[in-house]
């Protein structure tokens, strides 16, 4: 008799430990795919990278440079683009005013 009760248990602690790692799995990984607008500013952060700036302003489809003295340079031959009419910064911009050190994100109040 003593063994069927082992036998019983047995069974319901393989069952709850099968339970418990099923429980425990990890959410399974989702990746973001860039977006259409990402990857036309990427590409074209990478011809501006080649004229030694890392801002650039789009007029009616024409890529210009910036450079940091605020001066415009020709615009990129044979270069065009869909992004909207404005202006560019590309890479990581770091602004004297923010209340944040570089790398942290502000929210609501705080500096997480």
């Amino acid at each position: 008799m003593c063994a069927a009760c082992f036998r019983r248990n047995r069974y319901v602690l393989l069952m709850l430990a099968g339970l418990a790692a099923f429980a425990c799995t990890p959410d399974p990984r989702a990746y973001t795919y860039p977006s259409k607008v990402q990857q036309e500013l990427s590409r074209v952060c990478q011809l501006v990278a080649l004229r030694h700036t890392n801002q650039f302003l789009v007029e009616e489809g024409k890529i210009y440079p910036i450079l940091r003295s605020g001066n415009r340079l020709s615009h990129l031959e044979e270069e065009f683009t869909n992004l909207t009419d404005r202006a560019y910064l590309c890479g990581p911009v770091f602004d004297r005013n923010l209340p944040c050190a570089a790398g942290r994100k502000y929210k609501g109040n705080e500096c997480h």
